[in-house]
């Protein structure tokens, strides 16, 4: 599948630049040659910031895709990038025209952040039973149990977004990053975990992020749920003591 890539910069010369080496919709989002990395002035875009000119934005989809990823840095906190999705045929326009001036790009992006919200991209993958993957608003809702060969769950992103905000990529059992064990291969990877598991509650249910939630590594993930009923955090803690693994 084509990915398609164009970043936004000050220099008019360059204002729609094309990048057509990115394997996948991850990699040219948060890729070394990504756009987190570019909209973050990492040392290998300073060059590509003298010549082009500060981004201002870039747009990322997949060539089939209705719709793509548009990104910036926070106007109020420039280390933090944003992200919203968006219509593709809304950013080609821009693009067809000839470009548009900034304040056009921040009042439709500025629309779409308030409209939908910002989008937390995180790439397929397997989840456990009691993990989080799907959107929801400020309140977080969570349950609505249905059976496909084996239950499924409703769940938010962004209560696990809020939960490792509060609570870091750090283990709450082991009290390990990944980082630390594999190095750049585990950063900002963790696992979620529910202090009362979904099975049990059985209905929908308001989930409250720093009191439901904790970040817990794949192992002691695993472990938590090895035995019925589910282990709490201080048992495998103690556990993990005695035996004197950590």
């Amino acid at each position: 599948m084509k990915i398609n890539y164009r970043a936004v910069h000050s220099n008019l010369k360059y204002k729609w630049r094309k990048v057509g080496s990115h394997k996948s919709i991850k990699n040219a989002i948060e890729g070394k040659n990504g756009a987190k990395a570019l909209l973050s002035k990492k040392n290998r875009f300073k060059k590509i910031w003298d010549i082009c000119g500060e981004p201002s934005y870039v747009f990322v989809w997949e060539e089939n895709s209705l719709s793509g990823y548009l990104l910036r840095r926070n106007p109020e906190k420039k280390d933090n990038i944003q992200m919203v999705k968006s219509s593709k045929y809304e950013i080609l326009n821009f693009e067809k025209n000839g470009g548009c001036e900034i304040f056009d790009l921040d009042s439709y992006f500025d629309k779409l952040l308030k409209e939908h919200g910002e989008e937390l991209f995180e790439p397929a993958k397997q989840l456990y039973p009691d993990e989080i993957d799907n959107e929801d608003i400020t309140k977080l809702f969570e349950g609505a149990k249905t059976k496909v060969i084996v239950n499924k769950y409703e769940r938010d992103s962004k209560a696990r977004q809020q939960c490792i905000e509060k609570f870091g990529y750090k283990c709450q059992v082991c009290e390990k990053t990944l980082e630390e064990v594999y190095g750049k291969l585990g950063t900002n990877f963790i696992h979620v975990h529910h202090l009362k598991p979904l099975a049990e509650i059985g209905k929908e249910y308001s989930i409250n992020p720093i009191n439901d939630l904790r970040p817990v590594c794949p192992n002691c993930h695993a472990m938590l749920h090895n035995e019925t009923p589910v282990l709490t955090i201080e048992k495998l803690r103690e556990i993990i003591k005695k035996h004197n693994k950590y």
